[in-house]
Parts: C-alpha cells; sequence; structure tokens
C-alpha cells in the first residue's frame, strides 16, 4: 500500500508553526514519505481496514484543539522533549524499549499539536487533570509526556471530547515512573460517529516502581489503541484495564503490550467490551518474557458483552515466553446477557429494560471502582454511559 499523504501538502505548514521542535517535524514528515500505512499482513494491524479513512479529503492541518491541565509541574525542557519525540522518529533508539516507528508515529510527531511536559518533583503527591477538547478542524495531534521521579506519586485523569464532524485522532502518551514512584493514570475517551481514533499510551518503569492504567473509549468509526508497557528493572508492578462500548458501526482494535525485562516484575491485564448493532471489537493481549528472568507472575482476562446477533468481539491473546521461572495465562469470555439473571431482577420488580441496563452496569462496575476517580467523576461516567446503553 502506498504512502497516501505526501510531504508538499503540510510542509509549508510545519514551516510555518512557532514550535522549538520544527526540525524534528521535518525529520518526521521526511521518514513518514518513504513509509506506507500498516501492511494487512501486520498482526497488529490484520483486523483493520485502513482504506476506510479518507485521507486525501482531510485537511488535518489548521485545526482547533484546546487543552488544559491542572498542573503546577507542567514545564517545557526542549532536551527532555526531544528525547521522547524521538522515540517516536528514530528507530534505533525506540528499538532499545521496542516501540515501533510507524506510519502513525511518525505521523503524530509531524503534526505535533499541544505537547506538555509534566514532570513530578521526588517524593511528592500530585493530581493531574488533562483535557483535550476538540473545537474546529479535523486534525488531532496531541503529544504528552508524564514523568515521575523518585519516590513521587501521581494520579492522572486524561479526557479526550471529540467534534461532531469527520475527523482524525492520533495522540501520544508517555509515563516515565522512576525508581519506587507510583502512577495511576486513567484516560476516557469519547468520540463520536465520525471519529478515526489512533491513541499510544507508552508506559516506561523502574525498579520498585507501581504502575496502573485504565483506559475508557466509547465511538469512532474505526481505530486502534496501544497500551505499551515496558517494565525495565527489579520489583516493578503494572496493571492495566480498559472498556469499550460500541454500537452502531463502530470498530476499535486495543492492543495492551506487556514486556517483562527483569526479574520479579508482576503484570495483570483486564479488557471488558460491551458491543451492539453492528459494533466490532478485537482485543489483542501481548505479554513477553525473554530468556534467563525469574520470579515472573503476567496474566490477561478478557470479557465480551454481545448484545447483537450482528454484533463482533474478538479476543487475541500472545504470550511469547522464553524462561522457565515464571508464570503466564490467558483466559477469555463472550456471551449476551444471562436470561435467568434478567428473569430473576424481573421478579423483584424490575422491568426488563430495568433488569438489563443494571447487569450492564455491573459488568463495568469493578472496572470503574478499581481506578482513583472520585465518586463523582465515577457517578458521571456510569450515568452517561447508562445513557447510551
Amino acid at each position: 500500500m502506498q504512502t497516501i499523504i505526501q510531504k508538499d501538502r503540510f510542509l509549508n505548514y510545519i514551516e510555518n508553526t512557532n514550535h522549538p521542535f520544527k526540525n524534528l517535524q521535518i525529520q518526521a514528515l521526511e521518514r513518514f514519505n518513504k513509509i506506507s500505512l500498516p501492511p494487512s499482513y501486520h498482526e497488529s494491524w490484520r483486523k483493520i481496514n485502513l482504506n476506510l479513512i479518507p485521507f486525501n479529503s482531510l485537511k488535518l492541518v489548521d485545526s482547533e484543539l484546546q487543552t488544559n491541565i491542572t498542573s503546577q509541574y507542567t514545564i517545557t525542557d526542549p532536551s527532555i522533549i526531544e528525547k521522547f519525540l524521538m522515540l517516536n522518529i528514530d528507530s534505533s533508539k525506540a528499538e532499545s524499549y521496542h516501540f515501533e516507528v510507524d506510519y502513525f508515529t511518525l505521523l503524530n510527531v509531524a503534526l505535533l499539536q499541544n505537547i506538555h511536559l509534566i514532570q513530578v518533583p521526588s517524593n511528592t503527591k500530585e493530581q493531574i487533570k488533562i483535557t483535550h477538547k476538540a473545537i474546529s478542524g479535523d486534525g488531532f495531534f496531541p503529544f504528552v509526556v508524564i514523568i515521575a521521579k523518585e519516590g513521587s506519586e501521581v494520579e492522572i485523569l486524561q479526557q479526550i471530547e471529540g467534534i461532531e464532524e469527520q475527523a482524525l485522532w492520533n495522540s501520544t502518551v508517555y509515563i516515565l515512573a522512576e525508581k519506587n514512584s507510583r502512577v495511576k493514570f486513567v484516560s476516557v475517551r469519547n468520540h463520536t460517529d465520525y471519529e478515526f481514533h489512533f491513541h499510544k499510551i507508552r508506559v516506561i518503569q523502574h525498579k520498585d516502581s507501581y504502575v496502573h492504567t485504565a483506559i475508557f473509549h466509547t465511538g469512532g468509526i474505526t481505530g486502534k489503541g496501544f497500551l505499551q508497557a515496558r517494565l525495565l528493572e527489579e520489583n516493578i508492578e503494572f496493571r492495566g484495564i480498559g472498556f469499550f462500548f460500541g454500537e452502531k458501526g463502530h470498530f476499535h482494535n486495543m492492543e495492551m503490550d506487556v514486556q517483562h525485562r527483569n526479574n520479579y516484575e508482576t503484570s495483570s491485564l483486564l479488557y471488558k467490551t460491551i458491543v451492539k448493532d453492528r459494533a466490532h471489537s478485537v482485543f489483542i493481549g501481548k505479554l513477553e518474557t525473554p530468556h534467563k528472568i525469574k520470579g515472573v507472575n503476567s496474566h490477561q482476562l478478557n470479557h465480551n458483552l454481545i448484545l447483537s446477533k450482528k454484533a463482533k468481539a474478538e479476543s487475541m491473546p500472545w504470550l511469547i515466553v522464553r524462561s522457565e521461572d515464571v508464570s503466564c495465562e490467558h483466559g477469555a469470555t463472550a456471551g449476551d446477557l444471562d436470561e435467568e439473571a434478567i428473569f430473576y431482577l424481573q421478579t423483584r420488580g424490575l422491568t426488563e429494560k430495568e433488569a438489563k441496563r443494571l447487569l450492564m452496569m455491573g459488568f463495568i462496575y469493578d472496572l470503574i471502582q478499581e481506578t482513583h476517580l472520585s465518586e463523582e467523576e465515577k457517578e458521571a461516567y456510569i450515568e452517561n454511559l447508562s445513557n447510551k446503553l
């Protein structure tokens, strides 16, 4: 498949930006125009029909994306930002973390929008809220780096609000958890029926750190999300959870990828979906351990609630285990609501509609409760989802 977007279309836009990273954007554009869209034979991309994205009719530039961050630790250090941008450009640098430099990572840098760096000092507690709201246009490319210094405790809520027009989202978040830090991150993505969506969350962990990530995704025509965790040193714990609700013809492919690189590390993944109408969900769960490591405990679960005959949910576990002293497992379920449970609730005075709604809310209740969201935020999300269901 040939590259669809051509260099001349964006070069003038990049050269007229006020970013201090203009040269990196041009480098990204140069590399971008030497590659093509991810091929259909690539295992991560074979379930997605990228031909649905009308690149030729999307302007992508001159869009307005409003980003608000509530943190006193937002800084502008070009050297640190450049380091993370290079992971999205330079294959040799990204290879040290096994991050792939593909079409969408390069596009994210080339059309960079609203880049932010948050660095929480050592032994500090911080609560951060990041909101990305599409105002106008059809291309949105936010880039956020969060660094939790040694001994810090950080809670982050990222919210993405789409636009009621055809648009492409392509976002990147890096989370660097230094020694003995604790990070809790929640991303709530509310996409409209007209949006294409490609999101990457990349986690890099050091010794004795703990990271908990939660992704709640609704809507969108088609797209893919990546959660990529790299556990570099000993005594690390990583937890990744997620949820997708799809209706109409929505399609979402979520790939959670955990690589254990040292001894005595623990990871767990839990992903749930509710799909109805013609919606389609694909979950890819990747767990990898290299040779000669020990004491690793890693597992993943995927549960799918399918409410319509034409809705579809697929589960694809990938376990690459090269060491003997590890414990790795996976499991998946798929099905409709329990008819006996619906009948039981009806005997207790609920209507059929109320019973189904209650069971669906119960299906995701444990995910919501596991996050650090406030009670008001949890109730607001459940109410919003309940209205959609």
